[in-house]
């Protein structure tokens, strides 16, 4: 697999208290250019489940613009893959929000 790792485009904060000592995250979203290979996690199904992972795949921006029934991060990611594409990658990276 050949990778081209690109800058920071995208960063968001997602808050959601788990506990006391874990409220959250912090995202760098990087733009990463490649040729299209066969996802394979490393971590088993049971692993993935645990954390609300039920598959991953590659997505085309008009799949993720009709879907109805997945959930993508951040929300309206379609907006912001139509932005990237049309423009390119923003100068300094984006705050994307939820």
């Amino acid at each position: 697999m050949n990778l081209d790792l690109g800058p920071v485009i995208w960063e968001r904060t997602h808050e959601f208290p788990v506990s006391d000592d874990f409220r959250g995250q912090r995202e760098k979203f990087f733009l990463v250019r490649t040729t299209q290979f066969e996802v394979k996690p490393a971590f088993s199904k049971e692993d993935l489940a645990a954390e609300g992972i039920t598959g991953a795949r590659w997505w085309t921006l008009a799949e993720i613009r009709e879907s109805r029934n997945e959930r993508f991060a951040p929300r309206r990611l379609s907006l912001f893959l139509t932005h990237l594409l049309k423009d390119g990658p923003p100068h300094a990276p984006l705050d994307i929000g939820v």
